[in-house]
């Protein structure tokens, strides 16, 4: 089993064993084992997914869970308190670990304090040959996406996907799959729209 598939997992289990009737923020605070009062108070600190990824910061599994929003493997309410639930392919995944094979899930950078991050070479170069026009298209596009769903703008695409889509220019959605961060799911539900920004920007 992958590392994605396997964290991927440890977070649709805890959402299930929670009753999935809690936020992101909770499901973060029991897989890394906090002690928080909410958690306490609910006896979470006894369920059998406490503490599963207690090496990981709150917000670095909160990072996960939103990847696991966008690839339709969770699903949040849209009330004035969301809270997490299985999708059909949630469920799915975690009664069968092959379900998912192609899962990628990008890991979640520690932030440093009091110093100024230095970027790495990749970062420095993630520009290069990428059409700024473009960039800014798509991410209106990301943006009308986002509103129209009621959920933030980085659970539909993350800002390294555009930079790859406005470098590589796919035209059609087959060649969209190919993209860094978009799986079959987000190409079938978001492609279209995307090649069209693409082949409509020239």
């Amino acid at each position: 089993m992958s590392e994605p598939v396997a964290v991927a997992r440890k977070i649709l289990s805890c959402v299930a064993r929670v009753g999935q009737r809690f936020g992101g923020g909770h499901v973060a605070n029991v897989l890394c084992g906090s002690d928080s009062d909410q958690v306490a108070a609910r006896g979470h600190q006894r369920l059998s997914t406490f503490g599963l990824l207690k090496e990981a910061t709150v917000a670095e599994v909160r990072g996960y869970i939103e990847q696991l929003l966008a690839e339709d493997l969770l699903r949040q309410t849209g009330d004035e308190y969301p809270v997490l639930a299985l999708t059909p392919a949630g469920v799915d995944l975690l009664k069968d670990p092959g379900a998912r094979p192609d899962l990628a899930l990008a890991r979640q950078r520690r932030p440093q304090k009091d110093r100024v991050p230095k970027r790495s070479r990749g970062e420095v170069e993630s520009w290069r040959d990428v059409d700024r026009d473009l960039f800014e298209r798509l991410r209106a596009l990301r943006l009308a996406i986002a509103r129209s769903r009621g959920v933030p703008p980085y659970v539909i695409f993350h800002d390294t996907t555009l930079r790859e889509i406005a470098r590589v220019k796919p035209t059609s959605v087959d060649a969209l799959r190919g993209v860094y961060g978009i799986g079959a799911t987000k190409a079938e539900a978001f492609g279209p729209q995307v090649v069209a920004a693409v082949v409509g920007h020239g």
